[in-house]
């Protein structure tokens, strides 16, 4: 379970919890109770760096079964679903953190970098960044280090289909709709059509997935084919 759902459904039941006293004990209360503990269990799984927080208060709580006098009341389970909920903003907050340092982009980002493109009738710059993202693919199928730029991914894709490795129909579906009108409009400024950005759009969508999946075994000769492209 996600964070945020997991942060709505404590925010449920501290609305239930609010309509009760604060001295109120939650064992006479079994439904609530229930809720309380699978709140618990939940945070558990998704915290479980906290797990000795989460088995002192599920510990509370399971001895009051069969007590004459139970002790654990709202006002503690109010407290410890407010205490798990400073934790998940901690958390979310540190997520955000690790995201916005993030120094590259990958596959999928340049793919909706496209879309967002696309979006707005710049169709030069959908097409650079799908040639972005199918190069990204490559290199990290292919061990090649992010680091070294400007591959030549036309060259690539022809070895690799020529070998049959990989999904080599998507990759020349791919090479052919997005790589080769890329490389027509930045050394002849062609402008790419509409239809044409979704074809490119639709071939690298496609490719992506099967290209992850895809089991690819180079042999030297394959590699060197490829690495001469570099």
């Amino acid at each position: 379970m996600s964070l945020e759902k997991l942060e709505k459904i404590i925010r449920l039941v501290l609305r239930d919890l609010s309509r009760l006293s604060s001295s109120s004990k939650l064992s006479t209360y079994p439904t609530l109770n229930a809720k309380v503990l699978h709140l618990l269990n939940l945070s558990l799984k998704g915290l479980p760096e906290h797990r000795e927080f989460f088995n002192v208060v599920r510990g509370a709580i399971y001895a009051d079964v069969g007590r004459v006098s139970p002790t654990y009341d709202m006002g503690d389970a109010r407290s410890a679903l407010k205490h798990i909920l400073n934790i998940l903003k901690i958390e979310k907050t540190s997520e955000k953190k690790i995201k916005d340092m993030k120094l590259f982009d990958g596959a999928d980002d340049k793919v909706q970098q496209a879309s967002n493109s696309y979006k707005n009738q710049d169709y030069s710059s959908a097409f650079h960044s799908l040639n972005t993202a199918i190069e990204l693919a490559l290199k990290d199928k292919l061990d090649i280090p992010v680091t070294i730029t400007g591959i030549n991914t036309s060259n690539a894709i022809e070895v690799l289909v020529s070998q049959k490795l990989g999904p080599y129909t998507y990759l020349d579906q791919a090479k052919k709709r997005a790589v080769l009108i890329d490389n027509k409009n930045k050394h002849t400024g062609y402008s790419p059509t509409k239809s044409e950005c979704i074809s490119a759009i639709k071939a690298v969508e496609d490719l992506l997935p099967r290209l992850r999946k895809s089991k690819i075994a180079l042999s030297e000769v394959v590699k060197q084919k490829i690495y001469d492209g570099l």
